[in-house]
């Protein structure tokens, strides 16, 4: 009598088993859990949401100062060969995530200790605040000083062939500050917080 309950019993559980893996497979094109979302998650909340664009990419002499308000580093911006952006003492550019400057011309940003530049995340979302810095690409040219770099990583990087000078400039709240071959002046120090 009990080998006939045991025997009964595997072969329920072999029922059971045969059952759920045709079912299993039955189902997998159906989806395991449906999400209902009556509206879609706003990943960009931007802290200045109004504000002077950078464009995308910046051909002759550009000047931004703050005069003109926050300027907004919404994407991929670059400075093309034989180009300039100047950006004056005190002009706040708040970049969105992922957001990055490329020199392939010259970037002048020269702050004062009175009235430094600053470069801000342009996000509420502490998750979404990094954006990718400044590159300098090969043979470019790039002095920044008294400038203030928040949650970029890398803050700034440099190929082996751009002519730079970082000085007296402060990295917070990022990964890296400088990475690769740019020139940083010893007696006027740079500071990562």
């Amino acid at each position: 009598m009990n080998i006939r309950i045991a025997i009964g019993i595997v072969a329920v559980c072999i029922i059971v088993v045969g059952i759920h893996i045709y079912d299993s497979n039955f189902r997998l094109h159906e989806p395991l859990i449906t999400v209902i979302r009556d509206r879609k998650p706003n990943f960009h909340t931007p802290a200045f949401p109004a504000g002077h664009h950078l464009p995308t990419h910046i051909t002759g002499k550009l000047h931004i100062g703050p005069a003109t308000g926050v300027a907004i580093l919404g994407d991929t911006t670059t400075i093309e060969q034989d180009s300039e952006l100047v950006i004056e003492p005190g002009t706040t550019i708040a970049a969105n995530e992922y957001a990055s400057l490329i020199v392939e011309g010259t970037l002048l940003a020269e702050g004062t200790k009175q009235h430094p530049i600053n470069f801000i995340t342009n996000e509420l979302r502490e998750e979404n605040r990094t954006w990718s810095g400044i590159f300098f690409a090969d043979k470019s040219n790039g002095t920044i000083s008294n400038t203030i770099f928040h949650h970029a990583s890398p803050g700034i990087s440099c190929e082996a062939g751009a002519n730079t000078s970082i000085t007296d400039t402060v990295f917070l709240l990022g990964n890296t500050a400088v990475f690769g071959p740019c020139r940083t002046v010893q007696d006027a120090p740079n500071t990562i917080q």
